[in-house]
């Protein structure tokens, strides 16, 4: 897309007043969400959805075993960021676990 002169301030316009992820502009995002990737990588999670914001993370995915599960959370947790589960993870037929983290999670 090339614009020029009024059409170009009109689309710069247009694109300031579009609705941000307030979460993407938090100062500290860019560092975290590497961390958070990181630490998936590391120990064998599919993330399916991720999301930070200022209480914690949000996070739902596969895990191969109930030990990658809790060595993902222990490395979130060393860099400051809150998740924690409701309930247990669901154990798939092929033995890896499904689970959702978020913020306000009650199990350890």
């Amino acid at each position: 897309i090339s614009a020029r002169g009024a059409a170009a301030a009109q689309m710069a316009r247009a694109a300031a007043a579009a609705e941000q992820d307030p979460t993407l502009l938090l100062p500290d995002a860019a560092a975290r969400t590497p961390v958070v990737l990181r630490a998936a990588r590391e120990n064998g999670i599919r993330l399916s959805h991720v999301r930070l914001d200022p209480e914690g993370l949000a996070a739902s995915g596969q895990a191969p075993s109930r030990e990658a599960l809790d060595r993902f959370l222990a490395a979130v947790h060393a860099a400051g960021i809150a998740a924690a589960p409701d309930e247990a993870p669901r154990t798939e037929a092929d033995g890896s676990l499904s689970f959702f983290v978020h913020a306000g999670g009650k199990l350890p």
